[in-house]
């Protein structure tokens, strides 16, 4: 192999690896900053995962995507292959742009300020701030 070649995989590892390393400290803090404000939404945020394959499902019918996260309903946070993130909404089977990057939606990721998760609270299911 010849050595520029070399050097473009270890820097796609070193950006591979800075990446699954936001998306874990991201999974690490998500019970403590659940939140992602949308418009005059507050999206619940139960899961975020530091990698998933291609997805393949009927209902999807645009460019390739994978699953970042969901929510408390089921919807789907999905990386589209432009880099954006968008969030499937099953009920509408609609996906909007929630955020240019990764980086930015990770970024937006809020604690209950608001209490919007008052009833996730009282059922004991928060974990003590």
């Amino acid at each position: 192999m010849d050595e520029k070649l070399e050097k473009e995989i270890e820097r796609s590892k070193k950006s591979a690896d800075k990446r699954r390393a936001a998306l874990r400290k991201a999974i690490e803090w998500l019970p403590f900053k659940p939140i992602f404000p949308f418009g005059d939404r507050e999206i619940h945020v139960v899961l975020i995962l530091d990698r998933s394959p291609p997805l393949e499902a009927p209902w999807w019918r645009g460019k390739q995507v994978h699953i970042l996260g969901a929510d408390v309903d089921g919807n789907f946070f999905l990386n589209h292959c432009d880099g954006s993130i968008r969030y499937w909404e099953h009920a509408k089977q609609t996906d909007t742009i929630v955020a240019k990057s990764e980086k930015e939606f990770l970024a937006a990721l809020r604690e209950d300020e608001n209490d919007t998760l008052s009833w996730w609270k009282k059922k004991g299911s928060a974990p003590e701030s």
